[in-house]
């Protein structure tokens, strides 16, 4: 198991005095966001209903700690534990009062949610196999499990422009998510020498990209080296101020491959010279037995209910037969199961007596199991269509279609409720993406993607066309009825084919596209309104009721933190303006003081004397770390402390550099200037190519500079942004005189401010 870390106590305890703080209404929203969403403690989309996301890595944990988990989630209220894509558990529907006291009992039985969010290191996957397998290279377990050891403590885990995905093979015929995570790590030897093959820079998010080949071979012992030099490279050239651009590959695509390797080249060297390499320790996690068994529990989307006492007595007993052959017989799987593993043959009989007493789904067909969908919008504050309704409606299409579904059981079909992604529905065979289409009125969607190869050459699934949410389960079953055409005439001649093969080929993505073809005629609303509601839903689609999301939150929100206190106090509390501008931006050096005067200090020695700030500010802030705030100052020296901080940070760059007061002018080309707005406007802004929601923030910050009355012209890219902005724009109280498409396909919209 991994190691608890050792400031996981005191982190606890502030999250505790935070969470106070802001109940009484003590600590902003914001400030307190910042703190809990790394420590793995989000918000759901029910405002002030939480869930604690439990770090496993490898998807390894005990049955002993599994049943304390249902135990610490029921007794705090939860209902539900959800297996995540990640291979971790998150306990849901908590409030807040509750967590503090989930995170201290999760501490005592050796588990923690410490990164399970924000820009941190998230959790490392490792394959289900790895361990069991006899084509495995090597077990890289205890290598992911000694890396989040060494790596999870370390603060520069926590200061990185966004998050960072690690993902290990043991199998170097099979790559899979080693093929789409920010570090990529495949199981070689070389020379009877133990390393990796690493991949750098992938993602399936925002602009995704298989990750890049750095090293065909990379020593076990460097593992260390490359991940910290990987850590340094991402947080001084990554980029902080967009976070859709926030992860590794955007460098990629910003430097190219070589420069990139270039400079991580020289991070990763730079990182060898400390000589610390990981505490590797293999015995801990010892390879199946010859005769031991490994069999799958499935859990529909993964969710593990708490609430029927029942059922729930059925799985402890699972898990309390597991442990008596060991630590490790549960791993839980990035398809939302739970493998359970080395379990005699001896034994195996009893044990799968308890599995097909406890759950239905155990002897239906693995495809239908295998179904992955991220949480969508009935609880995620990001989602666009409920996704998980959408997984549950192709389940009972195939179920239902009396269709033979032998030929599927490595079939990968994923769903996401927004192009954020989380369901990895582009690492997929068959993936969608959710959105929002419209005829007469707005209606559920989803983009169809097919034949990822995460087998040997990485290759993320392609676009093959939109269909209508209502349609989709239909769609599915016409495909695999296809499909089995195609397996059985293949069977009858000795050719052996599957279903991730068969839809990489061009054949394959022929069929989907003509399948997709043949139900893009969608009817009007008044002609049947079907089509306009969602699964499992009740009301007509909308997309007016998303809360913010929270995916991205981390300690660098601190700063508009201190914006806004800033802001508040002029005027009324000089003091407080000279703490929170002496506080601004102390985050950006990775530094987070507990006492008022370790502020003062570090401002000065960090700001001042390095020159960033005035000398002439010194004094005021000395005055403020002596007196207090029973002090009295000078409201208007105060207000230009202020002022130059703001104009400090509006100077920084991407890896956190600020320019000094005698800094040469750069020699770098100036950008554009931006046409002049037409005359007929007070003010035009083109935000084509600018994702959603900062399409909408960019308006937001645009008209807050206007005058009653005044207008501003916005031009928007079709699709989502003119499907969301426009709707927002007047839900914030403003006008929109007029939205029109143009013969270029994108829109112009004319808002009058309020």
């Amino acid at each position: 198991m991994y190691k608890i870390p050792d400031t996981l106590t005191q982190d606890i305890d502030k999250f505790g005095r935070l969470s106070g703080g802001y109940r009484k209404g003590d600590v902003s929203p914001v400030e307190f966001k910042a703190f809990r969403v790394p420590l793995g403690v989000y918000e759901q989309r029910k405002n002030e209903v939480y869930m604690a996301r439990v770090r496993a890595t490898g998807g390894v944990i005990t049955p002993k700690q599994l049943l304390k988990v249902i135990d610490i989630a029921k007794s705090n209220g939860s209902n539900l534990l959800h297996i995540t894509t990640r291979a971790e558990v998150q306990i849901l529907n908590l409030q807040l009062d509750s967590v503090q006291t989930v995170l201290q009992q999760l501490q005592s039985v050796g588990l923690a949610t410490k990164g399970g969010g924000g820009n941190t290191v998230r959790n490392i996957l490792v394959s289900e196999f790895s361990g069991i397998s006899n084509d495995e290279v090597f077990d890289t377990t205890p290598y992911a499990m000694a890396l989040t050891d060494a790596v999870v403590p370390e603060s520069d885990s926590y200061t990185m422009p966004r998050k960072m995905k690690i993902a290990f093979s043991s199998d170097d015929k099979f790559i899979d998510y080693a093929g789409i995570n920010d570090v990529g790590l495949v199981a070689q030897i070389k020379d009877g020498r133990r390393g990796f093959k690493v991949y750098v820079g992938g993602g399936a998010g925002s602009k995704p990209s298989v990750g890049w080949l750095y090293k065909d071979f990379l020593p076990a012992e460097d593992l260390y080296a490359l991940v910290k030099g990987l850590k340094t490279f991402f947080n001084e050239n990554g980029n902080r101020k967009d976070k859709y651009k926030a992860r590794i590959r955007f460098i990629f695509y910003k430097l190219g491959k070589e420069e990139t390797f270039r400079l991580i080249d020289k991070y990763v060297e730079e990182a060898k010279k400390s000589g610390k390499t990981l505490d590797v320790r293999p015995d801990d996690f010892p390879h199946s037995k010859e005769g031991d068994r490994t069999v799958v529990l499935p859990f529909k989307l993964g969710n593990i209910w708490l609430d029927d006492e029942a059922a729930l007595g059925k799985f402890k007993a699972i898990l309390e037969f597991a442990d008596r052959f060991g630590n490790h017989t549960v791993r839980f799987t990035t398809r939302q199961n739970i493998r359970f593993r080395n379990i005699p043959d001896s034994a195996f009989a009893e044990f799968e007596k308890l599995l097909v007493d406890f759950s239905a789904d155990y002897r239906k067909p693995l495809v239908l199991n295998n179904i992955v969908s991220c949480t969508g919008a009935d609880t995620c504050r990001l989602g666009i269509c409920l996704s998980k309704g959408l997984a549950n409606a192709i389940y009972k299409s195939l179920e239902d279609s009396g269709l033979s579904l032998d030929h599927l059981d490595d079939a990968r079909i994923n769903i996401s409720g927004c192009p954020n992604l989380c369901g990895q529905p582009l690492w997929a065979d068959l993936g969608f993406v959710g959105k929002v289409l419209h005829t007469d009125h707005v209606y559920p969607a989803y983009q169809v993607y097919v034949g990822a190869n995460y087998v040997d050459s990485p290759a993320l699934a392609e676009s093959i066309g939109n269909i209508a949410a209502y349609n989709v389960p239909r769609f599915v079953a016409d495909l695999v009825a296809k499909f089995n055409e195609i397996a059985d005439l293949a069977e009858n001649i000795g050719v052996e084919i599957n279903f991730g093969k068969w839809i990489r080929s061009s054949a394959g993505r022929k069929t989907v596209a003509k399948i997709v073809a043949k139900y893009q005629n969608v009817p009007l609303f008044s002609e049947d309104k079907n089509y306009y509601f969602d699964f499992e839903s009740d009301e007509v689609f909308s997309v007016t009721k998303r809360g913010k999301p929270e995916c991205s939150a981390g300690i660098y929100d601190m700063i508009t933190v201190d914006q806004q206190y800033i802001k508040e106090a002029q005027g009324k509390d000089d003091y407080a303006v000279i703490f929170h501008a002496s506080r601004m931006l102390l985050v950006t050096r990775g530094l987070d003081p507990q006492q008022p005067s370790e502020v003062f200090d570090a401002f000065i020695e960090h700001f001042i004397d390095a020159g960033y700030i005035d000398a002439s500010f010194k004094p005021l802030v000395l005055k403020a770390k002596a007196d207090g705030k029973g002090g009295t100052y000078d409201s208007a020296q105060a207000n230009a402390l202020a002022d130059a901080v703001n104009a400090l940070y509006l100077s920084m760059d991407d890896a956190l550099q600020f320019k000094k007061p005698d800094d040469k002018p750069s020699a770098a080309p100036q950008p554009k200037a931006e046409p002049e707005a037409k005359s007929e406007y007070t003010r035009s802004k083109d935000l084509r190519g600018v994702l959603c929601p900062m399409n909408f923030v960019r308006t937001k910050l645009e008209l807050a500079t206007l005058k009653t009355g005044d207008t501003l012209e916005i031009l928007l890219d079709d699709g989502k942004p003119i499907e969301n902005v426009p709707g927002s724009v007047k839900l914030e109280g403003h006008t929109v005189l007029s939205q029109t498409q143009t013969s270029e396909g994108y829109w112009q919209v004319v808002i009058k401010k309020k």
